[in-house]
């Protein structure tokens, strides 16, 4: 029956395609490339990995894990990343792959290649195809993960509402959780967020933004035993950290975060003792390489109030969070190796297979 209904879905997918036709025609996988490489399960359904992006993960990882089995756990920790936000929503009837999804995708790509006032494009398809290429991804990798993010705004719109961490007050429509003030001041000096600053380097401004980073951190460390003030001195004059949220700080929680992207950047913050500066973070948002350097600061009541808004956002999405954590877990409980990922040679793998 299952069969019966992927196929009846594949085919109802196709015809939506030809009778809307995209601007910029999908470039279609290889046989190796939808071949699974990992099968996950969550409330009796299985969840295939396919090699795209299984390869997507591997060549964007391998140079940091230490080990192979690091890379392994870390290759299926951000492959259960993807899966739990695609269960849930299917568990909750959210389809994200409908016609207003499938829209959603191809205006994200024609902006990607055409650009807008906000983004600037790729100038041709051709150029947009090798971009992806760089970041590891092929065409149905990339949009996997385009309706894994608008899988994440569709739960923000169920739990949370239509609303943002701006106007968190002035909402229109509420989402399933409630919650109080006194709720989110018990989250704020809980173990579940940290207050911190941090330092935004964008990689590709610089020559070699390791060594930059390098040189902000220790700047930060120095400034560390003069006090917070100094801290925000340092990482204002880098000159790529809004003002605003440096003197106000940054929250982040064990769960609010995009666990794909920044799972580590999460990691760090709770490493972190009160007036420590973190190493410096990379993270590849999918777009941009950036690195992020945090200074841990002291909660207190002048920044909750100040800062009410913003902290109850976070206090709704580290609910979601939490929710992904539960289902990402069991997604990796039931998690098995194909015969075909036992066969690859890892040294061969490559875009240009």
């Amino acid at each position: 029956m299952k069969k019966i209904i992927a196929l009846l879905l594949l085919l109802s997918t196709a015809v939506l395609l030809i009778a809307c036709s995209p601007k910029y025609e999908p470039v279609k996988s290889t046989d190796k490339e939808l071949t699974a490489c990992i099968t996950l399960e969550y409330g009796g359904k299985k969840y295939d990995v396919n090699y795209e992006l299984w390869r997507a993960l591997y060549l964007t990882y391998r140079d940091q894990a230490a080990t192979d089995v690091e890379l392994e756990a870390l290759i299926l920790d951000r492959a259960c990343d993807v899966y739990a936000t695609l269960a849930l929503c299917e568990e909750l009837g959210i389809n994200l792959y409908s016609a207003n999804i499938n829209k959603k995708i191809e205006a994200a790509i024609a902006e990607s290649i055409e650009g807008s006032d906000t983004v600037l494009g790729y100038g041709s398809y051709d150029n947009f195809l090798a971009a992806l290429k760089k970041m590891n991804l092929n065409y149905s990798a990339h949009t996997l993960l385009l309706r894994y993010a608008y899988g994440l705004e569709a739960l923000d719109e169920y739990y949370i509402g239509t609303f943002t961490a701006d106007d968190i007050e002035n909402e229109i429509v509420k989402g399933k959780i409630e919650y109080t003030r006194d709720d989110v001041y018990e989250f704020y000096y809980s173990d579940e967020c940290v207050r911190v600053l941090r330092a935004h380097i964008q990689a590709n401004a610089y020559y070699n933004p390791d060594e930059y980073a390098a040189t902000v951190r220790e700047r930060m460390a120095v400034a560390a035993a003069q006090g917070v003030d100094k801290v925000a001195n340092v990482i204002i004059n880098t000159g790529l950290t809004a003002p605003t949220e440096v003197q106000r700080g940054y929250v982040i929680a064990r769960y609010n975060l995009d666990r794909f992207y920044y799972a580590e950047l999460t990691d760090a913050a709770f490493n972190l003792n009160t007036g420590g500066v973190s190493e410096p973070v990379t993270v590849h948002n999918g777009d941009e390489k950036i690195i992020f350097i945090l200074y841990k600061a002291e909660k207190n009541d002048a920044h909750f109030d100040e800062s009410y808004t913003e902290l109850a956002y976070v206090y709704l999405a580290n609910k979601i969070g939490e929710m992904l954590a539960d289902v990402r877990a069991e997604l990796a409980t039931g998690v098995q190796y194909t015969d075909f990922y036992r066969g690859l040679n890892f040294t061969e793998v490559s875009m240009d297979e």
